[in-house]
């Protein structure tokens, strides 16, 4: 199912409908449609666009400060922050953001909640043999966070899955929800529908504090990226919303 989540997205990328456009004006002969992939592409490439969409999916979801935080049962750290990268000797594990982690390291040793919960993120295709909760509740040790301060879900493939397996554990009614401000609509709806209390506490703001430039209006590889990106983050939320 993992991998039918993962591709689904790509059928709605503007890459592969510019693709598909292309193919279908070929076909037909009819340059107007050849002509629409061209635009879609522009369009889709440009800065102003990707960050468009990112100020659309980040909503009223501001990085959040600190001392506003309220106390809860547990702190939930969302996966999503590691990955994989050949070492000289062999498999080395590296951060792609940490965010989510030393916000939720701020918010346990400020005392806003007794314990912290990493999921257990884990791929199909990693070649990790540890979840990624495993290896961040390591780190936390290396920080100075208490062992049995520290709970550690089962793996987990997806958002949903995260919600079910902390929903799973006793004693954690009202939680503190540490993930990405683009991803917090989501995943505050999906643990909210497995009956938990979520004080939401987003961070990795993908939206710059930039001044508009020219450099806006100008396509890139970049730019096409964060467009897909973005309109996979608005397919994901209505999958779910349709399942709900």
């Amino acid at each position: 199912m993992i991998y039918l989540h993962k591709i689904l997205p790509l059928l709605i990328s503007p890459f592969f409908i510019c693709l598909l456009l292309l193919v279908m004006g070929l076909k037909t002969r009819r340059q107007a449609v050849a002509w629409g992939a061209v635009v879609l592409l522009t369009i889709s490439s440009l800065p102003l666009t990707a960050r468009l969409l990112w100020e659309r999916l980040e909503g009223g979801y501001k990085v959040a400060a600190l001392n506003d935080a309220r106390n809860t049962d547990a702190i939930v750290v969302l996966s999503g922050m590691l990955m994989d990268v050949q070492g000289v000797h062999g498999q080395v594990t590296e951060w792609g953001d940490p965010d989510r982690f030393f916000a939720g390291m701020e918010l346990l040793k400020a005392g806003k909640a007794p314990t912290i919960i990493f999921t257990g993120g884990q791929l199909p295709w990693s070649q990790s043999t540890e979840t990624e909760g495993q290896i961040l509740a390591g780190w936390a040790k290396k920080f100075g966070i208490a062992p049995d301060s520290i709970r550690i879900t089962g793996p987990v493939q997806n958002t949903q899955d995260e919600a079910l397996a902390v929903a799973g554990m006793k004693g954690f009614q009202h939680v503190t929800l540490v993930t990405s401000a683009f991803h917090m609509q989501r995943a505050k709806a999906l643990f909210e529908a497995q009956g938990l209390e979520i004080q939401a506490f987003p961070v990795d703001s993908r939206v710059g504090l930039e001044a508009s430039t020219p450099m806006d209006f100008i396509p890139s590889a970049k730019a096409l990226y964060r467009t897909s990106e973005a309109l996979r983050e608005f397919l994901g939320r209505a999958r779910y919303a349709l399942n709900s």
